[in-house]
C-alpha cells in the first residue's frame, strides 16, 4: 500500500435541465456568458442560481482529471 500526501483533482460533470423559469437578470447573464465563478460580481445572480439548482445527482457523465499528486 502507498501513501499519497496530497492530491488535487478537477471534477467535471454534465447535467441537463428543461422547462425552468429564471429571473430576467439570470436569463440575461446565462445568455451572455458561458462560464461563471464565485468571484465574478457582474454575473453573481446567475452563479447563485446555478449553485442552488445544479446538482451532482443530476449528472449524465463524469470526468475526473488528476492535476497534481505527491
Amino acid at each position: 500500500m502507498k501513501k499519497i500526501n496530497d492530491i488535487t483533482v478537477t471534477v467535471t460533470y454534465r447535467a441537463g435541465y428543461g422547462g425552468i423559469e429564471v429571473s430576467d437578470k439570470v436569463y440575461e447573464q446565462l445568455m451572455n456568458n458561458s462560464e461563471f465563478s464565485s468571484d465574478d460580481m457582474e454575473n453573481s445572480e446567475a452563479f447563485d442560481w446555478l449553485s442552488a439548482h445544479v446538482r451532482e445527482d443530476d449528472a449524465m457523465d463524469w470526468k475526473i482529471e488528476v492535476e497534481d499528486v505527491n
